[in-house]
Parts: structure tokens; sequence; C-alpha cells
């Protein structure tokens, strides 16, 4: 027979319904980056396409008519070169390895926000009139853009701590903004560019001058770290392609049938719930 008691210690990350269990209720409001009122970072924009795709989209721009087995064949030699210089076979780089890293890129999300109800990726314009409806209850559609940042060890004033950036005390975080901040990147972008610079070179300082909107001064500061230190670069790349997906999602989902259940309300005159108008919304977000 069995000991029963032999398995005791695999009970013990369980938790229950108990006062001292609530503190594992808590999400995780550290996960995406924030900035404070008055607090000064600098980053580094982290966010890349894999090799194959930057080149292959890049072909299929030049060429429009170009076949499907050409663009693989162009993508598989931009790999294969990169592994000769890496000095490995092609099919065992690792995912960082397989980066453009010419180019920043941004994830764009169209998605609503509304007060009581929060952010959720829209569908407007996707199922029908009906439930075109129920979205436009959600108020405007914006777009937002996402990237992945290295954060540097800074004082008050964003001087970068180099003991602590030796001793490999860096974070990596994903980033949402809005199309107010994209703007302000662009506008840096396009300077760098005047001076011969890529952004995606460059690290920058955010200053943060509203918390709750999150509003940023952005300006560079200077070729990128991450860049002129091998063995960080080594560490962070890894890192960052790992929160890639988590950041190609920075608000919930809902199909339209799901968020007219949530709102309560019928779709084309059916027995789901009470049809609401949009002078009665608010009212009815209090109950979510």
């Amino acid at each position: 027979m069995s000991d029963e008691f032999e398995d005791f210690e695999d009970f013990e990350d369980d938790v229950g319904l108990d006062e001292e269990d609530k503190k594992y209720a808590k999400t995780d409001r550290k996960a995406w980056f924030k900035g404070e009122k008055g607090a000064v970072y600098r980053v580094g924009l982290m966010y890349f396409h894999p090799l194959a795709i930057a080149v292959m989209r890049a072909a299929k721009k030049k060429k429009p008519d170009i076949t499907r087995e050409e663009l693989e064949k162009v993508g598989q030699a931009a790999l294969a070169k990169r592994a000769e210089a890496l000095g490995k076979p092609a099919d065992q780089l690792q995912d960082h390895e397989k980066l453009n890293l010419d180019t920043a890129k941004f994830h764009r999300v169209d998605a609503h926000f509304k007060e009581g109800f929060g952010f959720c990726v829209s569908r407007l314009g996707m199922d029908g009139a009906d439930m075109d409806a129920i979205w436009a209850m959600m108020g405007d559609k914006k777009s937002y853009f996402c990237t992945t940042l290295l954060l540097y060890p800074v004082n008050r004033e964003g001087e970068v701590n180099k003991e602590m950036l030796k001793a490999g005390n860096f974070d990596t975080k994903p980033w949402r903004f809005s199309g107010k901040v994209y703007g302000q990147l662009h506008k840096v972008a396009a300077g760098l560019r005047s001076n011969d610079l890529s952004i995606a070179t460059q690290d920058l300082t955010l200053t943060c001058t509203n918390t709750d909107f999150q509003n940023f001064d952005i300006q560079p500061s200077g070729k990128a770290l991450w860049r002129r230190i091998a063995s960080l670069q080594a560490v962070a790349l890894p890192k960052v392609v790992a929160q890639y997906e988590e950041m190609r999602k920075p608000f919930r989902e809902l199909s339209s049938a799901d968020l007219a259940s949530k709102l309560n309300v019928s779709v084309g005159g059916g027995s789901q719930g009470t049809d609401v108008d949009a002078d009665e919304f608010d009212e009815l977000l209090d109950q979510v």
C-alpha cells in the first residue's frame, strides 16, 4: 500500500479562499511599463521583426507579382547568411538571432475605452450593422501602439548607473501608448534620420509629464548602450523576444456577442436582454 503522506510537499502551492490567500488575487500591474510624473527613464526600443519576414516584405514591395516560392527562397537565403555570420547551421538559430535589428517596429491595436468598463480591442466594422451599434456604445475607436523596452538603471536625472548595469541590473517591459506618443516618436525618428541615424540604434530619454494620461517628453540620448555592450545584448534580446506575445495583446479581447452579453443588450430583435440607447449606457456600465 502506498504511503499517503509521501506527497505532502506537492500540496504546498495550493490556495484556498481564506483571508491569508487573498494576496494571490492581485494582478501584476507592473507587467507593463508605466511612467510616474517627474521620473526620467533611459530606454531602448526593442521590438523587431524576424529577418526573413523583413526581407520578404521588401522583396514583395519591390516586385508585387513575386511568387510565394520565390519569397520563401529570399527568406531562406537571408537566414542562411545570418547563420554563416554567426558560425552555426541555419536550423540552430535561436529566435533572437533571427531578428532584423535595422528597423524598430510597433504593434498597432484598435481599441475602445469606456469609464467603468476599461479597454477592449475593437471589432467595429467586422460583424455587421447590429454589432456595430453595440460597439459604437463603447465610444470612439482609437489606435494604440506597443513595443518592448529595455529600461536601464538610472538616477533621478536619468543618468545610467554603470555599476548596476555591469552587474546585469536592467529591466525589460512591454509598453503601450497612444497615438500622441507615437506621433512624438515619429518626430524624434525624423530628426535622427536627418543626421543619418536610426531610432533603432539610439536610446531614448522619456520624461513622464502626466501619470494618468501617460504623457512623455521624448528625446534621443545617444547610441543604444545595449548595442555597444555585447554581453548586455546577449542577455536582453532573448528576454524581450519572450515578451513579444504578451506585448501584442495589450487589451482584453471580446467577440461582439460576448460584448452584447456583458452589456445585457439584445441583438437583432433577440431575447438576450434589454435594448438600451446611448443615454442609458453609462448607467448600465455601473452594473457591469
